[in-house]
Order: C-alpha cells, then sequence, then structure tokens
C-alpha cells in the first residue's frame, strides 16, 4: 500500500531533518528481492581508430550502452558490471588492463542486473509524495559488498551474505568485480 509507505517514509525523513539540520531533498535507493534478476550479455564494436588508445571514457561509454539493453516483460536494467574483455584476438582482459591498450575491435561481456520496472515506480511515487528525488538506484546486496568487504576480499574472492527478514541475499565478487548476485 504506497499510502501507508508514503506515510511511514515521511515520518522517518522528517525525523532524520530534524536530527541532521538539514532538509533531505534526494536520496540513493537500494533494490533487492527475488524481483531482481542477472543476465549475461555480450557487446562487440569495430573501434573508430584502431591506433587510439582505449581510453577510461570509451570503455565508460561501452559499460554505459548496456543499461539499454532490451530485455522482456518491461524491466529496467539497474546495475551493469563489466565482466572481461577481448581486444582483436586478445581475450580474457581485465578492465584494469585494457585502458592504454589499442586494437580494431573490442568485445565485453557484462552482468546485466535487472527488475521489473514496476519495483522503481512504486518507490518514486512514495518518494515524490514526500517531496524527495531518487538521485539513483543500487543493487542493495551490491552496496553491501562494497561497504562490509575488504579490498584484499574483493580482489581475491568472497561472497557476501545478506540474511534478511523475509529474503536472503549473496554477492559473489572477484578481482574486484561482482560477479554475481543472488
Amino acid at each position: 500500500n504506497d499510502g501507508k509507505v508514503k506515510a511511514i517514509v515521511s515520518e522517518l525523513l522528517d525525523k532524520a531533518q530534524r536530527e541532521i539540520g538539514e532538509p533531505i531533498t534526494e536520496i540513493v535507493v537500494g533494490l533487492s528481492g527475488k524481483a531482481i534478476h542477472c543476465k549475461d550479455v555480450p557487446c562487440q564494436g569495430r573501434r573508430r581508430n584502431p591506433a587510439d588508445y582505449i581510453s577510461q571514457e570509451e570503455v565508460d561509454h561501452l559499460t554505459k550502452s548496456q543499461f539499454n539493453t532490451v530485455l522482456e516483460n518491461g524491466d529496467s536494467v539497474y546495475e551493469v558490471s563489466p565482466q572481461r574483455y577481448n581486444i582483436d584476438d586478445i581475450v580474457g582482459i581485465p578492465q584494469s588492463d585494457i585502458i592504454g591498450m589499442t586494437g580494431n575491435t573490442i568485445e565485453a561481456e557484462f552482468k546485466v542486473f535487472s527488475g521489473k520496472r514496476a519495483i522503481m515506480d512504486h518507490r518514486r511515487v512514495v518518494l515524490d509524495g514526500c517531496g524527495i528525488r531518487i538521485s539513483k538506484a543500487v543493487l542493495a546486496s551490491v552496496a553491501s559488498a562494497r561497504a562490509v568487504l575488504t579490498r584484499p576480499e574483493m580482489e581475491n574472492g568472497a561472497a557476501l551474505v545478506d540474511i534478511g527478514k523475509s529474503c536472503t541475499e549473496v554477492a559473489v565478487v572477484k578481482d574486484n568485480i561482482v560477479r554475481h548476485v543472488a
């Protein structure tokens, strides 16, 4: 019931604003639950100038383009995690090593995390009613992993298990890359 949720959120926001002495105008929304799905999505592109070094901007553009992935049933993309890259015939390049390389063709494999558009629609209705703007949405399990795991754990590989009241979630991280969320 969005009306009941709005009333509770309004009360909590009022309390938080009084405590910090500042207005809250935007928030980051955490998404979790069984409605989030993970899909492997390959991407390939021919580079305009193969002699130019691959830049962070080029890699970021490739990643951001995955938010336009066409999904079934009106789902929305909520998170994109690059897994590995290939340049021409060099396979399995980590993101940290691809910057500064050259080549004709760049291929990438992404984990695309998606869910029903209604998930955000309901949150947006409630928060709009409270006068709050959503600055971004993040997967709760990914945010927890990034907040709790140490750099060595994220590099060497770790699974963060978040046991909640009605849902248990797992985030698997290796080489500083989110490999799976369930």
